[in-house]
């Protein structure tokens, strides 16, 4: 049987490579089965269907890799509990790094999704946007977000060193003083 997460048989870009193909898979039948069946662009958009299509498609996405966690096959790649504890374990300079880059992405991350939504639909988001279109969009940004929290705590534990010899250190010198 074939799987899709990295084990020792293959590395880290050979599973970005799977789920990459398997994603672009999955997006082509489902645009193709749209047109195949007839379904009509979004002109009226249902927050039942949208609401249906995202827990589906989460559903889809994420019941193997609940099912293999609960047997016990596996550990998780990422576990944030234990990726946390580490960020702590360097104290001050743990959380100011930890801090800096989380308002750095949002930061980033909330413009860009308002600023990337005009940009595709040439549209702004307001009071009067659809309340399915947000939920799509909720639900895109909110995938897009999970799916960054590796690389945010990454780079909060690669800054913890500037923190702690830039700011942690200038301060507690000027405090002794």
């Amino acid at each position: 049987a074939t799987t899709l997460a990295p084990d020792a048989q293959g590395s880290d870009w050979v599973f970005l490579f799977k789920l990459f193909l398997l994603s672009s898979a999955g997006g082509a039948t489902v645009k193709l089965g749209s047109v195949a069946v007839g379904i009509p662009e979004a002109d009226s958009p249902s927050v039942a269907a949208t609401l249906l299509l995202v827990a589906l498609a989460t559903t889809a996405a994420t019941s193997a890799w609940a099912l293999k966690r609960e047997s016990g096959e596996s550990k998780p790649v990422f576990d944030k509990d234990e990726m946390m504890a580490s960020i702590k374990s360097f104290g001050i300079a743990g959380t100011i790094s930890y801090i800096l880059t989380e308002l750095i992405f949002w930061a980033i991350a909330l413009p860009g999704a308002y600023f990337g939504y005009h940009a595709s639909t040439g549209e702004w988001l307001s009071l009067e946007t659809d309340i399915a279109q947000i939920a799509g969009i909720a639900a895109a940004f909110v995938t897009g977000v999970r799916f960054l929290v590796p690389v945010r705590m990454g780079v909060a534990l690669a800054l913890t060193p500037f923190c702690e010899e830039n700011i942690v250190r200038r301060f507690s010198d000027n405090a002794d003083r």
